[in-house]
């Protein structure tokens, strides 16, 4: 609860608001990217793919899971971790051309998933 009173000894005025655990999972999915990391000419570039769910409450792990093909069999996990922040992201192989296809899987305390984002492809996919 949380109590607000006016100031001075004329104040008789107490405002009691109560708190609450917030808890919310948007109506739209994660959001995922990918993006060039690294500087060319310091070493090999690489790409991230970056993953956040704005406003999502209960997101206590995420999943990426990575395809060769669209089709929804081809799916396999890549990478399962805790949320430490925000917007986390790991890094994803740069395979010379190579065509992958990367989602993400919002999970909550028990590993089960709240929201899936769209499909994102490397540079390769786009040849």
């Amino acid at each position: 609860m949380l109590e607000m009173g006016g100031c001075g000894a004329a104040s008789q005025q107490v405002y009691k608001v109560p708190t609450h655990q917030w808890r919310a999972t948007p109506f739209w999915p994660p959001t995922a990217l990918i993006a060039k990391h690294g500087h060319p000419h310091h070493g090999q570039p690489s790409s991230r793919l970056h993953f956040s769910w704005n406003g999502a409450t209960t997101v206590r792990f995420w999943r990426v899971m990575v395809a060769k093909k669209r089709a929804q069999s081809a799916w396999r996990k890549f990478w399962e971790g805790p949320k430490h922040q925000f917007e986390q992201w790991v890094d994803v192989p740069e395979t010379s051309g190579a065509c992958a296809f990367y989602r993400v899987e919002a999970l909550d305390g028990k590993r089960r998933v709240l929201g899936v984002s769209k499909q994102v492809a490397t540079e390769g996919c786009r040849k």
